[in-house]
């Protein structure tokens, strides 16, 4: 049993220092320290939709925006992009129809070829062999 860590404000300002800095060292090799994810953007365009009371639509579209993170498709494609994907397969999944004249993603500037794309890096997650975990105990 370990004893919980007692937080000074000395602490919590030298890690927050520590944090800073490092994003700042981070950002100077060129490395994107701020991420967008496509979460509020998917439930703002479930709503422009019409979509965002139906919660198995939704909840399907956050699964596979969550599970879209297991892959390199946020660092490929705009956020917008990844929500339209999300929200494309949520409605084949369910077997709910989008607009199509004019398609709905036209909209969101996105288009068919990309959210393809998208969607099939994440089908291919479900395809994938589970991890073998094999868990040491010590003495």
């Amino acid at each position: 049993v370990f004893d919980p860590v007692i937080l000074d404000k000395n602490y919590v300002a030298l890690k927050n220092q520590v944090i800073r800095a490092e994003t700042r060292l981070l950002k100077e090799l060129g490395f994107c320290c701020h991420v967008k994810l496509p979460h509020k953007i998917s439930i703002m365009y479930l709503r422009f939709l019409l979509a965002d009371d139906n919660k198995k639509f939704v909840q399907s579209t956050w699964n596979f925006m969550n599970d879209s993170l297991r892959t390199d498709v946020c660092v490929r494609y705009s956020p917008e992009t990844i929500a339209c994907s999300c929200i494309w397969l949520a409605g084949r999944q369910l077997k709910i129809p989008l607009p199509e004249n004019p398609p709905w993603y036209h909209v969101f500037g996105v288009n068919l070829s990309d959210i393809e794309k998208i969607a099939a890096s994440i089908m291919k997650l479900y395809t994938r062999k589970k991890s073998v975990i094999n868990y040491c105990i010590g003495k």
